[in-house]
């Protein structure tokens, strides 16, 4: 799990990314980005009850893709506020492996379009 700091606090700041956002679109999921004054990054993710009635698989997928997320970016000072929107169950049973490899040309992106 990431740190209290690299999440957000409050549903008002999670509404300006989902507005405004930069939408990078895949099978899976879609992720909404946009530059941050914060030297750091803020991640959100967007597990809905449409994806899965039990909490222990919506959990389970927003643990796993915290734990990417937290090894992509754990000496990068990203400056960015993102929002993963889950679209597909299947990220709870796949390997890492190929979480990796579903997620990897927007880790990409969002690496070099946000550092400072």
């Amino acid at each position: 799990m990431i740190s209290q700091k690299y999440r957000f606090h409050g549903y008002r700041s999670l509404q300006f990314v989902l507005k405004r956002g930069q939408i990078f679109k895949s099978e899976y999921f879609s992720l909404k980005h946009i530059k941050s004054k914060k030297s750091h990054y803020r991640l959100s993710i967007i597990v809905s009850k449409k994806i899965d009635k039990k909490a222990v698989v919506r959990n389970r997928i927003r643990r796993r893709l915290y734990e990417l997320f937290r090894q992509a970016f754990k000496d990068l000072p990203l400056q960015a506020d993102i929002a993963i929107i889950v679209l597909k169950v299947d990220l709870a049973n796949m390997s890492y492996k190929e979480l990796e490899k579903v997620f990897n040309p927007a880790l990409l992106a969002l690496k070099t379009q946000y550092r400072p």
